[in-house]
């Protein structure tokens, strides 16, 4: 049986200014694996920041990690990226004050050994983040999904620009 089915959905008229395409994944296959602990600040993509923080699993190095394969259903929207690069040029700005912010927390939790975060924060990173919320919230209301059980991947660059939720 494959992990993966995916099936691209005819777009309504009113959403083409917006949405380059939409796929539903009618079956996806995710694998967790457990790395490490944190408290209070989860770790990310600043983890050389944390990694003084994060506790091992195991006192002794293990030949395995404990992990969960999670098997479900998604729906993955790609932006139309000309509308959306006419967007991002109005919150050039204000995704510049955040990224400061970010930066800032960044070298305040590495005590100053690190002067900035490797996350990108761009008007089109927010779009897409603040969108997926927005979105897991209507598929928890409309679809009857807890929120917990949603998960989002943002596909956001130069080149993508699509959110999968699942």
């Amino acid at each position: 049986v494959d992990d993966f089915e995916t099936k691209e959905e005819v777009l309504p008229p009113e959403l083409t200014p917006w949405l380059r395409t939409v796929i539903s994944a009618k079956r996806l296959r995710e694998v967790r694996v457990l790395t490490g602990f944190t408290r209070i600040f989860p770790s990310g993509d600043e983890q050389a920041a944390d990694a003084n923080r994060i506790a091992p699993i195991s006192k002794e190095r293990m030949r395995w990690l404990p992990a969960v394969e999670v098997k479900g259903e998604g729906i993955f929207l790609a932006l139309n990226s000309e509308r959306l690069k006419k967007w991002e040029k109005k919150f050039e700005d204000r995704a510049r004050e955040l990224k400061a912010r970010y930066d800032s927390e960044i070298n305040q939790r590495s005590n100053g050994t690190i002067p900035h975060g490797q996350m990108e924060i761009t008007p089109r990173f927010l779009l897409l983040h603040s969108l997926s919320h927005a979105l897991m919230k209507q598929l928890s209301v409309r679809c009857g999904y807890s929120s917990a059980s949603l998960r989002e991947r943002l596909y956001c660059d130069e080149d993508m620009c699509g959110i999968l939720i699942y």
